[in-house]
């Protein structure tokens, strides 16, 4: 099924909503049916978000639930300062560095993030989806933190090569590892998500029409995502935060945005592309 526009897309959630059909592909104005397939099913490689993609919650939030409750009100603070301004790559690094200042307070623990890595199940069909790529060919990017990516992966048996997100330094403290700062270098914003995608895609020499890229926020993917790759934006049937959906779909409005995303996939799960893998869709 085939849409035009940001607006037609908006009105189609809507009919989609309201007839509960929460497994629907919409494809943008470039691509008819078959030859949509045909691109997902020859794909070699495949790239993702973390948070609201491969896992239905925020790892911001389980960090939220680490603070003291001196260090959440400056936290929410600078969250809703952050949004409230005018919106750059210099102030989404920021944002995080005060993050992680909110948490080197807290006396966050690799311990305790564990914990919350092992609660956050991943999105149905995801095991398949990515076992679906040859070993190697698949990896997560993120605005977040690498230890959380990468062990969120590891203790989910995800095939995962490479994950590109924020480095943590931790320290021992009387018998227990916690968090001591990070290397301001590594930050993952919208600016370097699609230089992350490149440096990975060189480094598996995987040409990039031959790469899908995966997001559930479209600014994100208008930047992430190269011309000649599949970008598909996941748009949650059941967010857990209804407000991100609407926020995130006011975003098609800007400039390009839109025509930057390939295909929009309505659920709350990944089963519907790991048919299309198999042929079988």
């Amino acid at each position: 099924m085939g849409i035009r526009s940001a607006a037609e897309l908006i009105r189609m959630l809507d009919g989609v909503r309201e007839e509960e059909k929460y497994s629907t592909l919409l494809l943008g104005p470039c691509w008819e049916e078959e030859r949509f397939r045909k691109r997902v099913r020859g794909a070699k490689a495949l790239v993702s978000d973390n948070d609201g993609t491969v896992i239905a919650g925020s790892q911001w939030l389980d960090m939220r639930s680490c603070m003291t409750e001196e260090d959440v009100e400056t936290y929410d603070r600078n969250v809703r300062e952050h949004f409230d301004g005018p919106r750059s790559d210099e102030a989404d690094v920021r944002l995080i560095m005060e993050d992680i200042r909110c948490l080197v307070s807290s006396r966050l623990s690799s311990e305790r993030m564990s914990e919350l890595v092992a609660a956050q199940r991943p999105r149905g069909g995801i095991h398949e989806l990515f076992r679906s790529f040859p070993f190697g060919n698949a990896a997560l990017v993120s605005y977040g933190l690498h230890d959380y990516v990468s062990g969120w992966a590891a203790r989910h048996d995800v095939p995962v090569a490479e994950t590109y997100a924020l480095r943590l330094r931790w320290r021992d403290d009387d018998g227990r590892r916690v968090l001591d700062g990070c290397d301001e270098s590594t930050v993952v914003t919208e600016a370097t998500k699609g230089a992350a995608r490149e440096a990975f895609c060189a480094k598996r020499k995987v040409a990039e029409r031959d790469v899908i890229v995966l997001e559930d926020t479209p600014s994100m993917l208008a930047r992430m995502k190269h011309p000649d790759n599949v970008g598909i934006l996941i748009l949650p049937a059941h967010d857990p935060q209804p407000m991100r959906t609407a926020e995130r779909l006011r975003q098609l409005e800007r400039e390009g945005h839109f025509d930057a995303i390939d295909a929009f996939l309505v659920a709350d799960d990944w089963h519907l592309l790991a048919a299309m893998r198999r042929g079988d869709f």
